[in-house]
């Protein structure tokens, strides 16, 4: 007994420290994939959303990563036009960078801060009672999913969550529309890792979406450093696509992450709060298999001087 407790561990160690380059190699060899396959089933992997893998995300939501930067946001969105950015935005930037070093996340996270509320101050008004629940954001937000089908459970944290509900109150996942993926200050372009990050995020908001019956199920979300942007995006139907690299230090590319941003919170504001879907409950009930998938979410933290609403 004890032999065959060692040997599945030993198995479930394998397969969860498998990278994606392992994963190609590994499918090279005859007869390999057939062995992944019972390896997968003899175990359940617990994966860390900051540790997953390309192959993993398309195993279980089916997602395939592009190679090339496909998404043009600027052109995509309904961006306002911006030639400067205000006065006491340019001011509070200059004194925080005057004063502290960007050199961990935390810094990081106050500079998104400042620019997102520089893109909140770019929207236009949002109409008088079309959107009756507030759009707020939140940190910190825990998202677990597990695959019993796939055997494998995604554990993680996302940096920033936007999405409908009442402060303090529970929400639901598939009322969220946007993710944010904080990295610390860096001179280099972002990681795949920390863009594996944030889809992860977004493939679990856009399952519950699809699986509520939204009209659309679109999610988009962001990865920085500050000094870089890059934006991605799940449309309704499970593309996914993400723009080039923005560099935040050039006035040129802060402009454009503040339109960007300002656009996304647009789009993420006019996705409906509610489930509205374009067939009756029943209708999709009946159309799709019980979902084979648990999927959680848990406030770690919040900060009421976060909250936006759009009014």
């Amino acid at each position: 007994m004890a032999s065959s407790t060692g040997s599945l561990e030993d198995l479930r160690n394998v397969y969860n420290s498998m990278t994606d380059d392992n994963l190609r190699e590994a499918l090279a060899i005859p007869g390999m994939e057939a062995l992944l396959n019972k390896m997968r089933d003899a175990t359940h992997t617990t994966v860390q959303i900051s540790h997953v893998q390309e192959w993993q995300i398309k195993d279980v939501f089916g997602l395939v990563v592009p190679l090339d930067a496909t998404w043009d946001p600027l052109h995509d969105l309904n961006v306002p036009d911006i030639d400067e950015l205000t006065p006491g935005y340019r001011e509070m930037k200059e004194r925080f960078l005057k004063y502290f070093v960007i050199e961990r996340e935390p810094i990081t996270r106050t500079l998104i801060d400042l620019t997102t509320l520089e893109a909140l101050h770019h929207m236009p008004a949002d109409e008088e009672g079309s959107n009756p629940e507030p759009i707020t954001f939140f940190g910190e937000v825990a998202l677990s999913y597990t695959s019993q089908k796939k055997r494998l459970s995604f554990n993680g944290a996302g940096d920033y969550i936007l999405g409908y509900g009442e402060a303090g109150k529970n929400k639901i996942i598939e009322n969220l529309s946007l993710v944010g993926e904080a990295k610390a200050f860096d001179r280099k372009q972002i990681s795949t890792q920390s863009m594996l990050q944030a889809l992860t995020y977004m493939a679990i908001i856009h399952e519950k979406r699809k699986e509520a019956g939204k009209v659309s199920a679109q999610v988009m979300g962001f990865a920085t450093n500050w000094h870089w942007w890059i934006f991605l995006r799940i449309d309704h139907n499970g593309q996914v696509s993400f723009s080039e690299d923005y560099n935040y230090r050039s006035v040129q590319g802060e402009v454009a992450v503040v339109r960007i941003l300002s656009g996304m919170l647009l789009a993420a504001r006019q996705q409906s709060p509610s489930t509205a879907p374009s067939l009756s409950l029943t209708d999709i009930s009946s159309q799709k298999e019980v979902p084979d998938h648990q999927a959680t979410m848990t406030m770690h933290e919040f900060a009421p001087e976060a909250v936006r609403e759009y009014s």
